[in-house]
């Protein structure tokens, strides 16, 4: 199966065509697991199984972020135990995750919002594709796409698809 960002992936459907499910099997139900997450596969079933089963559980970018989405993932954890995700995403270029803490510490509720808002940040210098340094580029299509992208992995998608990402420069204040 293929996810939001284009992806091969397993879910409990296609783990559980070939043999009858065992319970693990209904532990990942509707989950949409990267079949490229590699070490970060548990982690990512339990980032996963934070969103609400109604909701659609994948996560929408590419493997370059999941040690950034995981690494947050654990400091969010130390915050609270109990936080629930709403979605995980790349949007115009950065990570999106979208989380609630379900802390009443209004401190802790500042420090949650700022380790999201960090994470935002931060993935602008990582490339999504492939984790390496990179920078927030504009595509050259019609309607331009922007992607934090490493010059290897934007020349390996020109070659690919003809789409060209050049460095976005933001206009002057």
């Amino acid at each position: 199966m293929t996810s939001r960002a284009g992806d091969e992936t397993d879910t409990a459907e296609g783990v559980g065509a070939s043999r009858s499910a065992s319970p693990g099997d209904l532990e990942l139900a509707g989950m949409e697991i990267p079949e490229d997450a590699g070490d970060h596969r548990d982690a990512l079933i339990d980032i996963l199984s934070r969103i609400p089963p109604h909701w659609g559980r994948w996560i929408d970018c590419e493997a370059g972020w999941f040690p950034l989405i995981v690494e947050l993932h654990e400091h969010l954890l130390e915050l609270d135990p109990n936080y629930v995700v709403r979605q995980i995403k790349e949007k115009f270029g950065s990570l999106r995750y979208y989380a609630g803490s379900s802390t009443t510490d209004p401190v802790a509720q500042q420090r949650f919002s700022a380790l999201l808002e960090i994470a935002e940040r931060f993935s602008t210098t990582v490339c999504e594709v492939c984790g390496n340094p990179a920078r927030l580029s504009v595509s050259n299509d019609p309607q331009p796409w922007h992607k934090t992208i490493c010059t290897a992995c934007a020349q390996n998608v020109a070659a690919n698809t003809g789409r060209v990402f050049r460095p976005h420069v933001a206009p002057p204040r």
